[in-house]
């Protein structure tokens, strides 16, 4: 389940009964994350460029229900290039909207579109990510592995899954090779365009 949708005083920290959320409460309870994209369908110059983008396409139940049931507004996701050589994080971004149905399942010119699909139950939900920073210095996938913590990432044990669960141990390690300026404590915006977006594979 989403988190504190069946109990909204669960693990809320110092908000508690009053429903206001601080920032320190917003990092404390922030997950991590990695999504892939080819950069010849949407790389990270475009996110820069559109600054918040609807992370649509997406094709596989896991990553669907991450995206459906797990991620929350200001989480952190690496920004990953894939089926490029070397597959390189170039950057980071943050989780900026709340699960929405993805509008590519509904049309019919889309290469994602999903004829079981209804409008009045959707089958793929997406979220909107926001553009935080490209790094200075790319993480290149070699360069995970061969780091004693970075090997075990979930990356590799699940390769083809698109978008893979970050620890917060292993987030800021990739921001310490990358010479991130945004640190893992930064406030992250909470913006929501509705838009249809580029489409990418998963």
């Amino acid at each position: 389940m989403r988190r504190n949708r069946q109990n909204p005083d669960a693990s809320l920290g110092s908000r508690g009964r009053t429903g206001i959320e601080t920032e320190e409460d917003r990092v404390m309870n922030r997950s991590y994350w990695l999504m892939k994209s080819e950069p010849g369908a949407y790389g990270m110059d475009d996110l820069e460029r559109d600054r918040v983008e609807p992370w649509d396409g997406i094709r596989n139940y896991e990553a669907r229900n991450f995206m459906r049931d797990e991620m929350n507004i200001g989480d952190r996701a690496l920004f990953y290039h894939s089926n490029v050589k070397p597959p390189v994080i170039v950057g980071q971004m943050a989780i900026c909207s709340e699960p929405y149905p993805d509008p590519t399942q509904f049309d019919p010119e889309s290469n994602y579109f999903d004829e079981k699909s209804s409008e009045s139950n959707p089958r793929w939900q997406l979220v909107d990510v926001s553009y935080l920073e490209t790094f200075p210095s790319p993480v290149t996938r070699n360069q995970l592995k061969e780091d004693a913590l970075l090997s075990e990432m979930m990356l590799f044990k699940r390769n083809r899954l698109s978008i893979t669960r970050v620890t917060e141990q292993e987030y800021q390690k990739v921001l310490e090779l990358a010479g991130a300026e945004i640190s893992i404590n930064d406030s992250a915006p909470g913006v929501k365009r509705d838009n249809l977006g580029k489409q990418r594979n998963g």
